[in-house]
């Protein structure tokens, strides 16, 4: 019998998933939690409903899950359920957790039943509203020590107080680890997951501190322009990573290129497709890309179309076709010979969990509901960077008082323009009269897969130190992002390697006015006006590629790599409850043709 993925059941009510920090506050659910982690991760390996098969839908091992598996693959092995670089991409993992967050509910229900006395009542209680916690690494960039932390945990068992191993810190293969699938071994086949994104990181806490943390900025501004600007309105762009005859300019950056970041960022197993879900911080993670899917739909009711030509098939779907609303989203059941489908995953209270904010904003009517959004989009993820920003306008423009904001606005904040004001000196540089200036980013596109693995893009605004072991670390480093794949030669998934023969071309974006801002007030560059920005950027912006064990990958080895610098005219509201207003990115190719892995005019 096929195992029907339909959420959390028992009792069959709207759960909501917190925030880890504040699901940690609620004691029962933590003990449970952290008791439940523990107990699916000891679940045999041969287990369809084990640690180490659900996980291994994601990639390794390459073995058809629960009967899914119809299409008869090209190559000898598995293909795999891969999604990625695919319009199908949100959905997908939608049930995906579903199955993940019901299963591990069990273990906690059966361990709340083992309480006695007055005790049972609450911890059956936290099951019941238990739903899978996530991660908000747009709000919060550094790991949470209870993920990040080699140390045991204590709990409040049945039995009284328990110490083991901390379950979100690493997952424990099986011993002997084997995974069936007749594929060479890789150098992620160690006794359990480990988190380090280059071989020079060999602590978490540097890694904690280095890479998440630095980059921060980067991910909250990426994350408020995917949900605020009207370019990402689109599903085709917001969803997936792939560049299209329909990409644009302005439509560079995704949800999966941010989340690829992400996994790149905590590296180790998490930044290898084949291997990421073993790691625990997976489901904290895409708990908050779904949530961040979730944001978006709400900002957009409505059907939204998925038709979409795919070339690459996996082990259900053709090659050569059209992925739609009503492509199955293998291995995930619905009902016995019936698949999850984009169209009945469309909403997440069909497998019966919601998220805080669309908790709150069920509430509003829909005429409050629609600002009310945007409010609470800009308190989160508005960042200074890009509110500092007002004030970088024309040097040439009179002297005049301005209010200018430069703080990242509050709850309490019922306007902009009433964040912050101040006198402007004349060596200072004003908002434009109209409350407008120019956005700059940085566009990365390559092929995803020519370097045969994960890959980082650095890139900088000054000199930078020639230690490769350093640059994530480097003062001038503006953000990196990562191009999240798997091991190209070994991997058994399909769709991966019809992708690399395919040369399938991937892109991101790097925010940059935060550093050029920066670069203003140190009188680097007169303001941010293409006049100066552009001879400033051909002389000071640089970029490097690097790969996850820290080699370094020669800028000639990648011609498909392109860097464009691209401005954006954005007019900040004059409310919190608006978004900014923004044009159509223009790209200034004087800041890179001709050099090295830049873009030229023929691209």
């Amino acid at each position: 019998m096929n195992i029907i993925t339909a959420g959390i059941t028992d009792p069959k009510t709207i759960g909501t998933r917190l925030e880890i920090q504040k699901f940690a506050q609620d004691k029962e659910l933590w003990d449970l939690y952290l008791q439940g982690l523990k107990s699916l991760q000891s679940v045999p390996q041969t287990e369809r409903l084990s640690w180490f098969q659900i996980a291994g839908i994601h990639g390794r091992p390459y073995i058809e899950y629960d009967g899914a598996g119809k299409r008869k693959s090209s190559s000898k092995s598995f293909g795999g359920y891969c999604t990625h670089s695919s319009i199908l991409f949100p959905p997908w993992h939608r049930p995906f957790l579903a199955l993940f967050e019901q299963t591990l509910a069990s273990h906690m229900m059966e361990i709340a039943n083992k309480y006695e006395g007055a005790a049972k009542a609450k911890y059956v209680s936290a099951a019941q509203r238990f739903r899978i916690p996530y991660w908000d690494w747009a709000a919060n960039g550094v790991l949470p020590d209870i993920i990040s932390s080699p140390k045991d945990v204590t709990v409040n068992s049945p039995k009284g107080p328990k110490t083991f191993k901390n379950p979100l810190f690493s997952y424990t293969f099986p011993d002997p680890l084997v995974f069936g699938d007749g594929l060479k071994d890789s150098n992620f086949e160690t006794s359990s997951t480990f988190r380090q994104a280059t071989s020079t990181f060999t602590d978490l806490n540097e890694v904690k501190a280095t890479n998440v943390g630095r980059v921060h900025g980067t991910i909250r501004q990426r994350t408020h322009t995917l949900l605020s600007s009207p370019f990402f309105r689109s599903y085709e762009f917001f969803s997936n990573d792939q560049i299209t005859k329909n990409v644009s300019k302005s439509t560079i950056d995704s949800l999966e290129a941010i989340h690829g970041s992400i996994h790149g960022y905590i590296g180790g197993h998490m930044d290898d497709l084949d291997y990421a879900a073993f790691d625990p911080v997976f489901w904290l993670h895409h708990a908050n890309v779904d949530r961040i899917f979730a944001l978006w739909q709400a900002r957009n009711p409505g059907p939204y179309t998925i038709d979409f030509p795919a070339g690459r098939g996996n082990f259900i779907t053709e090659k050569r076709h059209n992925e739609t609303a009503t492509t199955p989203l293998a291995p995930f059941w619905k009902a016995p010979g019936e698949f999850w489908t984009a169209q009945t995953a469309t909403d997440t209270r069909t497998f019966n969990y919601t998220y805080p904010e669309l908790e709150k904003w069920s509430t509003f009517t829909p005429e409050e509901k629609e600002s009310r959004i945007i409010k609470d989009i800009n308190i989160m993820y508005q960042d200074n960077a890009q509110l500092d920003a007002a004030v970088a306008a024309s040097k040439a423009r009179p002297k005049r008082t301005a209010r200018v904001v430069s703080v990242r606005p509050s709850e309490e904040t019922a306007e902009l323009g009433a964040v912050s004001a101040s006198l402007i000196a004349d060596n200072q540089l004003l908002l434009a009269e109209d409350r407008s200036y120019l956005d700059w980013v940085v566009n990365i596109i390559v092929e995803k897969y020519v370097a045969k693995s994960t890959f980082y893009v650095h890139i900088f605004l000054g000199d930078f130190n020639p230690d490769p072991s350093l640059w994530s670390q480097d003062p001038n480093l503006v953000g990196t992002h990562v191009i999240f794949t798997s091991q190209i030669e070994v991997t058994g998934c399909e769709r991966c390697q019809l992708g690399a023969a395919e040369h399938m071309r991937v892109g991101g974006t790097i925010p940059l006015t935060g550093a050029l801002v920066q670069s203003v007030q140190e009188g680097r560059v007169p303001d941010l006006t293409p006049e100066h920005v552009a001879p400033f950027l051909r002389k000071e912006l640089h970029w490097r590629v690097q790969r996850a064990d820290g080699s370094v990958i020669e800028l000639s080895e990648i011609p498909s790599l392109k860097i464009s610098a691209v401005h954006f005219l954005v007019t900040l509201p004059d409310a919190i409850d608006k978004f900014p207003e923004r044009g159509e990115g223009e790209e200034v190719l004087s800041v890179t043709t001709g050099r090295l892995g830049g873009a030229g005019e023929e691209d």
